[in-house]
C-alpha cells in the first residue's frame, strides 16, 4: 500500500481516531466513573446472651432457673424471707420470673454493685408500662432505653429480657450494649475454674465466690459460727474460691466446690472437712433430729487444687429434712441471741 497516496492516509487516520474513542470510552466506563457509596453499616444491637451482661470483676455470680423450685420448700423459705426484708423487694412481677443470671461486688459495702438478667414472660413494652404507672421517665441512652430507680437502673432487651443494675453500673451499661456479642466472664478464673465443675449453666441453681481480700470468708465464718456450725479454720484459710449448686428432680444433688492454691490445700481443706463431718455424724442434736443418714450421704474428694463436697438425696425425705433444720437452726439462732444479751 502506497502511504503518501491520500486514500491511504484518510484510512489511517480514521483508525487511529478510531482507536483512542474506544480507549478514552473504556477509560471513562471503568477507571473514570466514581464508584457507587457503600451502603453504611448496620448499627450495632445490644447482646441478648445473659452471659454476656455479667462484668469481668464480679466477685459472686449466680444463676436460677426459678419454675423447679416452685411449690417447694426451697420456695416457701425464698418467698417468707423476701415477704420480711424490704430491700429485696422487686419492682417487676416475680410471677413472670423464669430465670436469672446475677454477679455482684462490694458486698461488705452500703450498696452493693450489681448486674442482673432477668428472662420471663414479659412482652414488649413491659417495661415502659411501669414506668408509665409509675411516672417514672424512660431515658434513651445509646442503645438502651433505661428507667432509674432508687434500687437500680432498668432497661428491656427484647420481649423475654430485662437488665438490672445498681446506678453507678449505669454507664458501663450503655458502653456494654455497644460492643457486641462476647462473654469476658468466662475468661476470668471465677469462671473458668468453677463453673464447668458446678454446672453453672445447667443446674437450677449455681453460685460462685471469689473472695480476695477475705472479707466473705470472715463473715461466713462469724455467721455459721453464730449457728453452731463453724467451718473450719483450715478451710476457710486455705481457700481461694469456692461455688455451690443445685439439681433439681425426684432427687436433689447438692454439690460444693472450693479451689485451694495448691494440691496440698485441697487435700489439707478435705482432711479437715471430713474431720467435721465425722464429728458431725456423732453430734447430739444430729442424732435427736434423725440427720445421721443425711450426713452420711455427703462425700468428699480431690481433683487437683478443690475439693468437692457432694450429696444426693431423695426429694421428698429431704424436703423433711429442711423442716427439722428450721427448727434446729431456729433453736441455735435462740441460743446465740440469749448468750449475746446483755
Amino acid at each position: 500500500m502506497n502511504l503518501k497516496s491520500s486514500p491511504a492516509r484518510a484510512c489511517l487516520r480514521f483508525m487511529a481516531s478510531l482507536s483512542l474513542g474506544l480507549l478514552f470510552t473504556s477509560f471513562m466506563a471503568c477507571g473514570g466513573a466514581k464508584p457507587a457509596p457503600a451502603a453504611p453499616p448496620p448499627p450495632p444491637t445490644p447482646p441478648t446472651e445473659a452471659m454476656a451482661w455479667m462484668p469481668a470483676d464480679s466477685m459472686v455470680l449466680g444463676h436460677a432457673v426459678i419454675p423447679p423450685f416452685k411449690g417447694t420448700p426451697f420456695w416457701d423459705f425464698w418467698t417468707s424471707f423476701q415477704a420480711s426484708q424490704r430491700h429485696v423487694q422487686f419492682w417487676i412481677d416475680t410471677d413472670l420470673v423464669d430465670e436469672v443470671t446475677l454477679s455482684a461486688k462490694d458486698l461488705d459495702g452500703q450498696q452493693p454493685s450489681f448486674v442482673a438478667v432477668v428472662k420471663g414472660r414479659f412482652g414488649e413494652g413491659y417495661l415502659d408500662g411501669l414506668a408509665a404507672r409509675d411516672q417514672l421517665v424512660v431515658q434513651p441512652r445509646g442503645l438502651l432505653r433505661t428507667v432509674t430507680r432508687p434500687e437500680a437502673v432498668w432497661c428491656q432487651l427484647n420481649a423475654e429480657l430485662i437488665v438490672a443494675a445498681s446506678p453507678e453500673r449505669a454507664d458501663w451499661l450503655v458502653a456494654r450494649a455497644s460492643q457486641g456479642p462476647g462473654t469476658p466472664i468466662k475468661d476470668t478464673p471465677l469462671y473458668a475454674t468453677l463453673a464447668g465443675k458446678l454446672g453453672f449453666e445447667t443446674s437450677a441453681l449455681a453460685v460462685l465466690v471469689d473472695d480476695p481480700e477475705g472479707k466473705g470468708k470472715q463473715r461466713l465464718e462469724e455467721d455459721t459460727a453464730r449457728l453452731g456450725v463453724g467451718i473450719p479454720s483450715a478451710v476457710m484459710h486455705e481457700m481461694v474460691r469456692a461455688g455451690l449448686s443445685l439439681q433439681m428432680g425426684t432427687e436433689i444433688g447438692l454439690l460444693a466446690v472450693a479451689e485451694a492454691a495448691t494440691p496440698e490445700g485441697a487435700r489439707s481443706m478435705r482432711e479437715s472437712a471430713e474431720q467435721s463431718l465425722d464429728s458431725l455424724s456423732s453430734n447430739m442434736f444430729v442424732g435427736m433430729f434423725g440427720l445421721r443418714p443425711f450426713v452420711a450421704a455427703i462425700h468428699t474428694e480431690n481433683e487437683g487444687n478443690h475439693v468437692l463436697v457432694h450429696a444426693r438425696y431423695p426429694a421428698t425425705e429431704l424436703y423433711a429434712l429442711m423442716g427439722k433444720l428450721q427448727s434446729v437452726l431456729g433453736m441455735a439462732m435462740g441460743r446465740a441471741a440469749g448468750s449475746s444479751a446483755p
